[in-house]
């Protein structure tokens, strides 16, 4: 069957199709050109319903929009990828049974590259595309006609109910027919000799064949009578001129016969033009309805949550996915989302002239950003700390610890710590609260300056703490103590390469005892420590003790050697 199926996308070109459609049909018929596969009744193979239609035609068209290779379904997967899709089974059924496909590119939509495409549809890039626009309509969609003529093989034939002007019928006189003409061309010829021989009779003898005189002489006493005038016609015999009988008293025999009258040739009248004939109205395509029209699609963020706002004109139905949905509101309105990730939203708008969609990329709520961060911060149970504690001298003591979490949650932190080398044992618990600096003291390593703050808030460079909490340095108290941020820096240990924030804290006193305990007693204890986002801990601290002469009286390293994470 030499037909033409119109492949499209509904969400993609189908106010395009639609207007196609009557062009083609308004030019070939009804009977073969198809758009759809209807009327596929409950359980029957639709993959061998769309075969059987698309193998029954000669030429597939395929309209491809700006959506036409990326359209989504509703899980988010594209439509080509999927071995059931409509347009994919049209397309490749089509180019597997080597039938002539065209693609249609709508709105200057590019042409799919083959890397693109599914393996079935990778020969459709070869297929050389005609391009259609609504500016340029009726030129764009005569070409296409043009090019289907040429497949369909129909470019002579006249259309249906019509015949050529210039080409008579081979067959259009039957023998009554031929019998009628012969019988009026002898009877043309019958009244043309009988013109003929009236008119030499009369030129001759002035009396017409039929013998009556054509004029007759005055009578005595009696008004003279004009003589009569035979005017001649070209398209019917002359009638002879009826003259009353004379007598033959009154006849003078000597009188000649006068003369006969020559007839004025009649001019024959100039032919009356023929009226224009008006030239047939050229058919009025019905007017389609447009596609509805997204004209705005924005983020804002609420009190508590993100607001997709949206403005759509000629639209019945709107669809907001992933979530939530169906939407009340067909013109304009805000909806309320929730995501908990960076999430693109899809509108879908569906109108009498089609389909077409939007996406948006709605971020989380700064709030759920900020609580969803903090959360990722904070330690959990089963992960472990392991690090390496070195002095500054020969005699300082060496080391290796590790911490494990007890428990977590926004109030603090429960830990354990164990000692590894020089000996291994448990070397006790602790539970510290991460919002506030402060100190954390532990028998074997004495003061950690607030191992957790980096886990509990999100550090920036300049911020400051002052007059918190200082717990007793051996026999030495009354400390004063401040902190502040300073700046990001990177930091190469054994445990690896981090990104840390450097902050420093110092403890100070007045000294107490004279000149003998100035190099003995400590007065300052200086801290810098880098705490790491990815480690949720500190990854490196140095504390120095300094005394009131100022000499350094010890000064401790500690470095993260291993970190084990967790998922649970």
């Amino acid at each position: 069957m030499e037909g033409i199926f119109i492949s499209y996308r509904r969400d993609d070109s189908a106010g395009y199709a639609g207007r196609l459609y009557d062009r083609l049909v308004a030019h070939f018929g009804a009977d073969i050109v198809f758009m759809d596969v209807e009327g596929i009744e409950p359980g029957t193979d639709f993959v061998k319903a769309i075969e059987g239609a698309v193998a029954s035609c000669k030429v597939l068209i395929v309209l491809i929009g700006n959506q036409w290779l990326n359209a989504e379904d509703a899980s988010g997967r594209r439509r080509l990828d999927d071995p059931h899709d409509f347009i994919r089974l049209e397309t490749s059924t089509a180019l597997a049974r080597d039938i002539r496909v065209v693609p249609v590119l709508v709105d200057r939509a590019p042409m799919p590259r083959q890397e693109e495409l599914p393996e079935d549809l990778q020969s459709l890039v070869r297929r050389q595309a005609v391009e259609l626009n609504h500016k340029q309509w009726e030129a764009s969609s005569g070409e296409l006609i043009k090019t289907l003529e040429k497949i369909l093989n129909i470019s002579e034939k006249p259309p249906s109910g019509s015949e050529r002007p210039d080409r008579a019928p081979d067959k259009g006189h039957t023998p009554r027919s031929r019998r009628a003409l012969w019988v009026a061309a002898a009877a043309l010829l019958f009244i043309a000799a009988g013109i003929a021989w009236t008119l030499i009779q009369i030129e001759e003898t002035g009396v017409p064949s039929s013998g009556a005189p054509l004029t007759q002489k005055s009578v005595p006493g009696e008004p003279t009578p004009p003589e009569p005038v035979v005017i001649a016609t070209v398209n019917r015999a002359p009638e002879p001129v009826k003259a009353e009988p004379v007598t033959p008293e009154r006849v003078e025999p000597e009188t000649a016969a006068p003369e006969p009258v020559k007839p004025e040739p009649v001019k024959p009248e100039p032919a009356k033009p023929e009226p224009a004939k008006p030239e047939p109205a050229q058919p009025v395509e019905p007017k389609r309805a447009n596609p509805p029209n997204i004209t705005s699609l924005t983020m804002h963020t609420g009190k508590s949550d993100m607001l997709v706002c949206y403005q759509v004109e000629q639209a019945r139905k709107l669809r907001l996915m992933p979530m939530p949905g169906e939407l009340k509101n067909s013109a304009r309105d805000c909806v309320s989302v929730s995501p908990e990730k960076p999430t693109s939203f899809t509108l879908s708008a569906t109108g009498p002239g089609g389909s077409t969609s939007r996406k948006i990329t709605v971020s989380p709520h700064p709030d759920t950003l900020t609580e969803m961060a903090q959360h990722a911060r904070l330690p959990v149970k089963g992960e472990r700390w392991v690090y390496q504690m070195r002095g500054k001298w020969p005699a300082s003591p060496s080391y290796k610890f590790q911490i494990s979490i007890v428990r977590a949650d926004g109030a603090g932190v429960s830990e354990t710590m164990t000692l590894l080398e020089p000996l291994s044992r448990t070397a006790g618990s602790r539970s510290s609260d991460g919002e506030q600096p402060g100190f954390l003291s532990w028998p074997d390593i004495g003061l950690e300056f607030s191992p957790w703050l980096g886990a509990f808030r999100e550090l920036t460079g300049n911020e400051s703490w002052e007059n918190f909490a200082t717990p007793e340095i051996g026999n030495w108290g009354r400390w004063y103590s401040r902190a502040n941020t300073s700046k990001k820096e990177q930091v190469n240990i054994q445990a690896g390469s981090f990104d840390a924030w450097k902050l420093e804290a110092w403890s100070n006193r007045s000294a107490t005892g004279g000149s003998t305990m100035a190099t003995l007693e400590p007065v300052r204890v200086q801290y810098l420590v880098w705490y790491a986002p990815r480690a949720k801990r500190y990854v490196k601290s140095i504390r120095t003790m300094i005394s009131a002469s100022g000499q350094v009286l010890e000064e401790d390293l500690f470095e993260l050697v291993e970190y084990t994470g967790t998922r649970n």
